[in-house]
């Protein structure tokens, strides 16, 4: 299936840091498009585009189960624009097609955490182990929705690299279907 050109009105970007900050823009728009999507009677389409450098994998993951969630109904475009990186990456390929531009880069690192304020060992130790589950929850995402393109110790070596993946590799990996 190619890209459906879809109006204004059922296409969102994903421009800013993933944060609980920005969630509840994202998730008000969200649900306004899905429900004009619905109520379409042709093309129960919307399109999500994402120009995003990452950031909360928690919020992120939240975001991928409204999607997984609306795709029992409509049929989302995400598309990436130029720049999608750590937390922003799992949102892009969790679209039914998935598609990127020409000069988009993906770019995925290892997950860090950070510290605010003083901490004792105890509090380290747990915010740690929080955070290894929540990267490991990331890692999981990125290989089940690579499509079987990617293991997850080929995806954990990409990590470790900080890469930087373009062009058609993007397509080789699984991140996206189809370069526009």
């Amino acid at each position: 299936m190619g890209f459906i050109e879809t109006p204004a009105e059922r296409t969102m970007q994903i421009t800013e840091q993933i944060s609980t900050d920005t969630a509840s823009r994202f998730l008000n728009q969200f649900n306004k498009i899905v429900d004009l999507a619905k109520k379409d009677k042709k093309e129960k389409v919307m399109t999500i585009q994402i120009c995003c450098g990452g950031g909360s994998v928690a919020v992120a993951s939240g975001f991928i189960d409204l999607i997984c969630l609306a795709k029992k109904d409509i049929t989302i475009q995400t598309v990436g624009i130029g720049h999608v990186g750590s937390a922003a990456v799992p949102i892009l390929m969790a679209g039914t097609f998935r598609y990127v531009h020409k000069h988009c880069g993906i770019f995925v690192h290892n997950g860090r955490f950070e510290r605010r304020g003083k901490m004792n060992l105890a509090e380290r130790r747990s915010i740690g182990e929080q955070s290894r589950k929540i990267f490991a929850t990331y890692n999981d995402l990125v290989v089940e929705y690579s499509k079987g393109k990617m293991s997850k110790e080929k995806f954990e070596k990409l990590c470790a690299a900080a890469s930087y993946i373009s062009g058609q590799d993007i397509i080789d990996y699984g991140f996206a279907d189809e370069i526009l």
